[in-house]
């Protein structure tokens, strides 16, 4: 029995304390303490008696009470900045988690003896050395390192396949990136203008590091509107998003690919999203860099899905200009030099990495089937059509024009419409069988869209025959049976498109998932109801097909759920439609459809720009006078060079607009000439507007520009290119450091 100093123990004599000196068990101090009771003996050393069965005092007071301020935070909670407990054997965040906690080094941590987990004899010490081991996935192979912990195949990632994005848990920046860029893909890939990332060739540079990270933030706030999310993820998108608009202003002067991917990606972005002003700028400046760097034309360098994503993306750009510069030319930032692009090829090809020729835009015009197209460059050709009927049903809505050549124009629109049909691809074709066949979610998506714009320019191209509408032509009775005959063909393509609509709810696996579908489902409810209300003695309410109309309209809405359910905005729009449904139940008349139709505002209309240029004249008087000055944005940037160059346009603009209001409901002369009214008694009041921002200003020329954000600005720009000489700018540089720190 070894004998007891008189002094006692030694953590006893350090804390001049009174030991009761109970060798060979443990004192009762040290005990109750939880420490290493131990003593010195001469001639044999230090001698450790038995560690003591209370609790450490590192993590518990004496009394047993846990200390509040943990010592130091593990270095997952650390990246978070959240609250650690700290805990010997890991915290709780990361216990739950299913994640290795790892405490940072200390500066004593060399100077006391090492403290293994308890029950695992392999764990890595808690103060370790290496605070990017956290993210890696095998480096550093050592008898401590991350390889040898038999509880997860790389440190700091959960082992669970499909991580839940709504727990208030901490989830890995690695783990959160992967699942997001998986959402990317099942959910904005598939829609109309997303589809030029490559999916093999973006995870494998994710898989290495590689991927560009301005790029995977772009995607990542992208697919956070699809899923749901929890509100620590939400914030984190809010900054990725932040950080996305801070690269594009900090890069702009750099003519690089990458740039040009995310400007348009954020343009779709901010489509998608409803932000027009900033879609407005931003395709313009994707234009800009894409015609640099020569995306408008054929290259023969690089791999196959390199060319076809640079085709993919000048395409992009092309329907993104004509749905927001809509019949206004001056708009237009995609000329026509990027006809003799090739068209995007089949969705398979593109994904195989085969390469493959493809017709170019001229196809559709010609007397033979495109070949190895996709949906989307089926949408290429029909936009164009598109763009062709709205400009003559402006030409209808503000020139006088003879019924004889009304009726040539409808014929040969017509005749383009059911052309397009038969060029296209026999897997493109509109039948029931082929929106089976679509397994893969990106080409059933496109076809969904491709099919409901088809019945959407045959709406557009008759919609004239109606009352209620800008472009509404009352004719004579002499002229009664072209009128009827456009009628019956109104009736025949929105039933169509409405009963589409509702067979994709009974298909696996199909929906309509692209928000500017909302778009369609406003213009088709509009005309359902335009129909609905003609006055009874009108031959098309003997239609059969009448009783139908009920149905469809609630069967509008409710396409509408899936989308609704995970975008607030479209939400908002959805019960838009339902109050307009609501409201002409009890009209009298199609002619109050106008005035009683979805609250709708565009971002800056004409008439919108008008009277904010003379708010801002009257607060400039007011400053001026000693009055109070109301410091906005749109007073900060002065508009004096503006109104200087375009005071003319501003006031032609507007008598345009009021002469296409009086030419509304305008009777036919005996002479085949529109006969235009004068009398103000005639014009139809102004629709009601409100903050929505998707659809623009609510009447049908903003239909017709599809809610772009339209100003009277004159843009013209010179077609020059600079062979090589555009200076490099300041890229995104390669990662040096841990590639997930960067997130």
């Amino acid at each position: 029995m070894p004998r007891m100093r008189k002094g006692g123990c030694w953590v006893c004599s350090k804390r001049k304390v009174k030991c009761d000196s109970s060798a060979p068990n443990p004192c009762a101090n040290c005990e109750r303490r939880g420490v290493q009771c131990q003593y010195e003996q001469p001639g044999r050393g230090s001698v450790i008696l038995q560690q003591g069965t209370g609790p450490r005092s590192r993590y518990m007071t004496e009394a047993g009470i846990p200390r509040d301020r943990a010592q130091r935070a593990c270095l997952n909670c650390a990246a978070r900045k959240l609250k650690c407990s700290s805990d010997p054997i890991g915290c709780q965040r990361c216990l739950q988690n299913e994640l290795v906690c790892t405490y940072p080094e200390t500066k004593r941590a060399a100077k006391r003896p090492a403290e293994p987990r308890q029950g695992d004899a392999k764990s890595p010490k808690i103060g370790s050395a290496q605070p990017n081991h956290l993210y890696d996935d095998d480096r550093n192979e050592s008898p401590t390192s991350e390889r040898d912990l038999p509880q997860a195949d790389f440190v700091g990632v959960s082992r669970r396949q499909h991580p839940s994005l709504i727990t208030n848990d901490i989830i890995h920046p690695k783990e959160m990136i992967r699942a997001l860029i998986d959402a990317y893909f099942e959910f904005v890939y598939p829609l109309t203008n997303h589809g030029f990332i490559h999916q093999g060739r973006l995870l494998e540079e994710l898989d290495e590091e590689k991927a560009p990270v301005v790029l995977l933030k772009a995607m990542a706030v992208s697919a956070s509107h699809f899923v749901e999310t929890s509100a620590d993820m939400t914030k984190q998108a809010t900054q990725w998003a932040d950080d996305v608009d801070t690269y594009i202003m900090a890069n702009m002067g750099s003519y690089s690919l990458l740039n040009l991917q995310v400007l348009v990606l954020w343009a779709n972005y901010y489509y998608t999203t409803g932000n027009m002003g900033k879609t407005w700028m931003l395709v313009g400046l994707a234009a800009r860099l894409a015609y640099c760097l020569q995306i408008n034309v054929e290259s023969a360098n690089g791999s196959p899905s390199e060319k076809e994503s640079r085709r993919r993306m000048m395409w992009n750009l092309r329907i993104l200009d004509r749905l927001l510069a809509g019949t206004v030319e001056e708009f237009s930032v995609c000329s026509k030099y990027i006809d003799n692009l090739r068209l995007p090829c089949n969705e398979h090809f593109f994904m195989a990495e085969i390469e493959v020729e493809t017709d170019t835009l001229q196809s559709f015009t010609s007397h033979q089937e495109v070949r190895n197209i996709s949906g989307f460059a089926a949408l290429v050709g029909l936009f164009e059509i598109w763009r062709e009927i709205h400009l003559f049903m402006k030409r209808v809505s503000q020139m006088m024009i003879q019924v004889d050549e009304m009726v040539q124009q409808v014929s040969a629109l017509h005749t383009k419409l059911s052309d397009f049909e038969q060029r296209l691809p026999s897997n493109l074709r509109f039948t029931k069988q082929n929106l089976y066949l679509h397994t893969n979610a990106a080409e059933k998506e496109t076809f969904i869209m491709l099919k409901s714009w088809w019945h959407e320019c045959y709406c557009n191209l008759y919609r004239f025959s109606l009352p209620g509408f800008r472009e509404s032509v009352k004719l004579t009775s002499a002229n009664a049976p072209f009128i009827q005959t456009c009628r019956q063909q109104v009736l025949k393509s929105s039933l169509e498109q409405s009963i589409f609509w509702r067979s994709i709810a009974n298909i696996r696996g199909a929906r309509l998932s692209d928000p500017i579908v909302i778009v369609l489902v406003h213009s088709n409810t509009k005309t359902l109801l335009a129909i609905q209300k003609l006055p009874e003695a009108d031959p098309l309410k003997q239609d059969y097909r009448m009783s139908e109309i009920p149905a469809l309209l609630a069967s509008n809405i409710s396409s509408l759920d899936w989308l609704a359910s995970r975008m607030p905005r479209i939400a908002t729009v959805q019960q838009g439609i339902r109050n307009i449904i609501r409201r002409n139940i009890g009209h009298a008349s199609a002619e109050s459809i106008i005035d009683a139709g979805l609250p709708l505002k565009r971002r800056h209309s004409r008439q919108e720009l008008v009277e904010r240029h003379t708010d801002e004249q009257e607060t400039q008087i007011q400053a001026v006078s000693g009055g109070e000055y109301r410091d906005t944005v749109d007073t900060v940037v002065s508009p004096t060079i503006v109104v200087e160059d375009l005071n003319g346009r501003f006031e032609v603009t507007q008598r345009m607009d009021v002469e296409a209001d009086a030419l509304r409901n305008r009777p036919i002369d005996g002479s085949g000439w529109v006969r235009r009214d004068d009398g103000p008694e005639n014009m139809p009041s102004q629709g009601h507007v409100d903050d929505a921002p998707i659809l623009g200003v609510y009447d049908d020329e903003a239909i017709k520009g599809m809610a772009g954000y339209v100003a009277s600005f004159e843009m013209s720009s010179q077609y020059d290119m600079l062979f090589g000489a555009w200076l490099p700018g300041s890229e995104e540089q390669p990662s040096t450091g841990n590639f997930w720190t960067l997130f």
